[in-house]
């Protein structure tokens, strides 16, 4: 087990650095829609003041970022599949990059659904103690979900068509703390340099390299999972095919 998690962990790093090299006008851009989203997210309290209100919008603000750049990070996925270099989709392709965007959207909410519930029931019953629990309730659920759907933003990029809650759950059955520790293992490096650069950036944090080197960090906490994730996608899919479990992909992108 840690030997295969080794293995997709350096596997990660070398992707990662492979997509600085070649596919750094697709980062590029993705980065200046980052900085959008973020302005975005840090401008919703002044329009909303309820914390559930800010809270729904900021998780609007993510469902739109998630769409503008889904047509990047399908092309990311499929760098990492096949070696392809295009910084934009094929014609005809957007339909995948639809897919993809509307499974983030899910598994955003997914994600933020906790921290949602949390103020609605503290708005709803004024009892702070009971939104607590809610979350104490829902966070571990929150977890196992999204590691249990790990390989289905991979999957909508490369086979849309046969991208499912179900496909995916049949992918990653017996395999949960596998791909948790897989995942975890392959952001770490990133999580700790944001954690540090949160920590000793203070001084220098009104400086545009600040902000250059949040977004780096930011989008490198995606990056390595995204490796990760497309690899195991890859073999598990494999593996489904082989067992009459799924279809196999048609189109340019199996494999």
């Amino acid at each position: 087990m840690f030997a295969a998690i080794a293995e997709l962990w350096i596997a990660a790093i070398s992707d990662l650095g492979n997509m600085c090299r070649k596919m750094w006008p697709v980062l590029l851009q993705i980065g200046a829609l980052y900085v959008a989203a973020v302005m975005a997210w840090f401008t919703i309290p002044h329009l909303f003041h309820p914390w559930l209100g800010i809270y729904v919008g900021r998780y609007l603000v993510l469902v739109a970022c998630a769409f503008v750049t889904s047509p990047f990070f399908v092309a990311l996925h499929r760098f990492v599949a096949t070696g392809e270099i295009r910084w934009l989709p094929a014609r005809g392709a957007y339909d995948d990059a639809l897919v993809y965007a509307s499974w983030s959207a899910f598994i955003l909410l997914i994600e933020m659904a906790p921290l949602i519930l949390y103020f609605a029931v503290e708005a709803a019953t004024r009892l702070e103690a009971l939104a607590g629990f809610s979350v104490l309730l829902t966070l571990p659920c929150a977890w196992v979900l999204v590691t249990k759907l790990a390989t289905l933003l991979p999957m909508a990029a490369l086979d849309s068509r046969h991208a499912t809650w179900g496909a995916a759950r049949r992918q990653t059955r017996k395999r949960f703390w596998f791909i948790w520790t897989a995942t975890t293992a392959a952001a770490l490096p990133a999580y700790l340099g944001l954690a540090m650069l949160v920590k000793l950036g203070g001084p220098f944090v009104s400086s545009a390299l600040f902000s250059v080197l949040m977004i780096a960090c930011i989008l490198a906490t995606q990056l390595l999972p995204l490796s990760v994730s497309t690899r195991l996608f890859r073999q598990y899919r494999a593996e489904t095919v082989a067992l009459g479990l799924q279809p196999k992909t048609q189109g340019p992108w199996r494999g």
